[in-house]
């Protein structure tokens, strides 16, 4: 089983207004138009900080509905829709 990858987002930019920074994802099981899904959003990341995470090789999925209610997780294989 491969390990999950560790990834570290360094704030380089000229953007002083410390904007959020999305880390999102394509399914590539599904077709072109298929919307990406975010997986992490970093607030208030001020210049030349970091912020470190996971980008984990094994996936559970879930949705919650408009109402809060959620769903159990259950795992997902790469590939899967």
């Amino acid at each position: 089983m491969a390990s999950d990858i560790q990834l570290n987002l360094i704030n380089q930019s000229n953007d002083i207004s410390n904007s959020s920074y999305v880390i999102f994802q394509k399914n590539s099981a599904t077709d072109v138009n298929t919307q990406s899904v975010a997986w992490i959003v970093v607030k208030n990341l001020g210049l030349t900080d970091n912020h470190r995470f996971l980008y984990p090789m094994n996936f559970e999925v879930g949705a919650q509905d408009s109402n809060g209610n959620n769903m159990p997780l259950i795992p997902a294989q790469n590939g899967d829709t």
